[in-house]
C-alpha cells in the first residue's frame, strides 16, 4: 500500500515506533516490510508466528527498534512478538479506546 503525507506524519509514525529525527528531508519515505520463512513455516507448524518479522526502514535505511532482537533475516526490526508488543504497549489506551475517532474528541 502506498500513502502520501507531510513531515509531519512521518515524523510521528518514527517517534511511534521509537525513532526520533529532527528533521525529515523532502520525498522522504517510511517503509514497514513483513518478511517470513518459508522453510520455518514449512518446519514450524505449532507457532508460525516465529517465522515472520518486521522490519521499518527510512529512506531505504534499515532502524534498530528498542526491544527488538532483529526481524527474521537481520539485526534490524523486530520479530513478528515483539513488534505486536512494540505497537500494544505504545498504542493508546484511555478513555474510548476501542473508537480512536471518539476518543480524539
Amino acid at each position: 500500500m502506498i500513502y502520501s503525507a507531510h513531515d509531519d506524519s512521518v515524523v510521528n509514525v518514527l517517534r511511534f515506533f521509537g525513532l526520533d529525527f529532527d528533521w525529515i528531508p523532502f520525498a522522504s519515505t517510511v517503509t514497514l516490510e513483513l518478511k517470513y520463512s518459508r522453510k520455518c513455516l514449512e518446519a514450524l507448524l505449532d507457532d508460525p508466528e516465529k517465522c515472520f518479522g518486521v522490519s521499518i526502514l527510512f529512506n531505504g535505511v534499515p532502524q534498530r527498534l528498542d526491544g527488538c532482537s532483529g526481524d527474521i533475516f537481520t539485526l534490524n526490526g523486530c520479530n513478528y512478538g515483539e513488534f505486536t508488543a512494540l505497537v500494544n504497549r505504545k498504542w493508546y489506551h484511555g478513555p474510548g479506546a476501542p473508537d480512536l475517532d471518539a476518543a480524539c474528541f
